[in-house]
């Protein structure tokens, strides 16, 4: 399992010695990415060069390329229900697409930006607040549930072991699980946090993706966003044995950037998702 550890050292000791024993150099930065343009103050829209911006092989190679608009564009998102107990999940009728992610990596921005609708999801300027599983229905044929954030260290450890075991329950038992989305927020270095849990869903082999966030938000004394994507798939890449999947994509609800892409993964999971032939 993932092991709630608050953010610290880049990579934890364990995560060390597996990436020297294959001899790769820190600090993993592979050949450097062009950055997406940071947000301007004054013009929130998207240039042409925020569309070149990352290495071609993010956004642009994806599940679902060739659907029409009307099969993955959102018509309808209404919440649902919030669940605190694994016994209370609503009875499994649609394929669910969970989002998981560090307290404050933006999983509610990025279900509003995704469904066009602002204020669908709580945004809190209070990290950790999600502390349920929020059920978000898209379409009337599938479910965005929005997990509780781990990593918040205000929150006591009762309570964060409380949430780890529903969220971690949940991806393994839930039969109607389609896709996990797990949101890095790449304007800063990577997490060892974020590395534990992107390595717990690989070993455990539930599907995912990974979810660049705030790309338009460079900060001081950080390398850029396109770097930190870099820097994390390369370890994450390391740590599997160059067995991972994960697909990954870059996006800001800002600059309006990856919502396309993301869409048509998510129609495209949807349509080859079996679901459990299930009774009520």
């Amino acid at each position: 399992m993932f092991m709630l550890r608050q953010p610290g050292n880049l990579f934890p000791s364990y995560i060390l010695s597996r990436l020297t024993s294959n001899s790769i150099p820190l600090p993993f930065l592979a050949a450097p990415f062009r950055t997406v343009p940071s947000r301007d103050a004054s013009n929130h829209s998207t240039s042409s060069k925020t569309k070149a911006g990352y290495k071609k092989d993010l956004n642009s190679d994806y599940p679902g390329k060739s659907l029409e608009k009307k099969e993955y564009e959102i018509a309808s998102a209404v919440f649902q229900t919030s669940v605190a107990e694994f016994e209370q999940l609503p009875f499994p009728r649609f394929p669910e697409f969970a989002f998981i992610g560090h307290s404050n990596v933006g999983k509610s921005s990025l279900i509003n930006f995704l469904t066009g609708q602002p204020e669908l999801a709580h945004v809190s300027k209070q990290p950790g607040r999600t502390r349920t599983l929020n059920y978000f229905n898209i379409n009337k044929s599938l479910n965005f549930v929005d997990c509780p954030g781990y990593g918040y260290a205000r929150i006591s450890k009762e309570k964060r072991h409380e949430w780890h075991e529903l969220t971690q329950r949940y991806f393994l038992e839930r039969k109607n699980l389609a896709h996990v989305y797990l949101l890095i927020d790449s304007a800063i270095t990577p997490q060892q946090i974020d590395l534990d849990c992107a390595l717990w869903l690989h070993e455990e082999k539930v599907r995912f993706s990974l979810i660049y966030t705030k790309a338009d938000r460079p900060l001081p004394n950080h390398p850029d966003p396109a770097a930190n994507v870099s820097t994390f798939m390369h370890a994450l890449r390391t740590l599997t044995k160059g067995k991972t999947n994960a697909q990954q994509f870059i996006t800001s609800s800002i600059l309006k950037y990856g919502r396309e892409e993301l869409l048509r993964h998510i129609a495209a999971e949807r349509l080859a998702f079996d679901m459990p032939v299930l009774f009520k």
